[in-house]
């Protein structure tokens, strides 16, 4: 129910707050409007975006660690914490913006 919900509320974000005006009970009626009959396909998207930022998290934890770990064997600890903290930063990033872009173009395409 939580996914559900979050789905059909996903756009009472920045997508919504740049296209639309209006105070907060009418931008959660147009989000509850915009994706009327759309709640199973947000879902699956919903499922596939956390399974995606997942993915980047993992990749970005294991590169970071690995860096990590041959600055530490050259003698250099600081630089490998460095590395490995830049290294999920950098993934952080990368779901935070892919986030946004899915969020906007998924509500200009529901928004039709």
């Amino acid at each position: 129910p939580g996914i559900y919900l979050f789905a059909r509320l996903l756009f009472v974000s920045a997508a919504v707050a740049v296209f639309e005006r209006g105070s907060p009970v009418s931008i959660l009626q147009r989000s509850w409007a915009v994706t009327q009959g759309q709640g199973l396909p947000l879902c699956l998207f919903l499922l596939l975006g956390l399974l995606s930022v997942i993915g980047v998290s993992i990749l970005a934890e294991g590169a970071g660690a690995a860096l990590d770990v041959v600055a530490r064997l050259a003698g250099l600890p600081p630089v490998g914490r460095f590395l490995h903290a830049l290294v999920i930063g950098i993934g952080s990033c990368f779901v935070t913006v892919g986030t946004a872009v899915a969020g906007a173009v998924t509500y200009r395409m529901l928004a039709r």
